[in-house]
């Protein structure tokens, strides 16, 4: 995993926010991990956490970004 995107996990993870890079390709707010704009991960009110499932993202990078995800963040 980019430790671009391994920094926003963390952060998520610890209900922190943080940039991933410079062209904000991924961020989170501590609650919501997104791809650009996107949102590819979440905090439920239960505590759980959800990944969005897709067939076909919209970019490489945003594929790339929803696999990290479910890898780092599977229960």
């Amino acid at each position: 995993m980019r430790k671009n995107m391994a920094k926003v996990i963390e952060a998520f993870k610890s209900g922190r926010a943080a940039i991933g890079d410079t062209k904000r390709t991924c961020s989170t707010d501590g609650n919501t991990i997104w791809s650009y704009a996107m949102p590819i991960a979440w905090r439920n009110p239960d505590g759980t956490i959800g990944v969005v499932a897709y067939e076909k993202a919209p970019s490489q990078t945003t594929r790339t970004q929803v696999r990290a995800c479910m890898v780092a963040l599977k229960p």
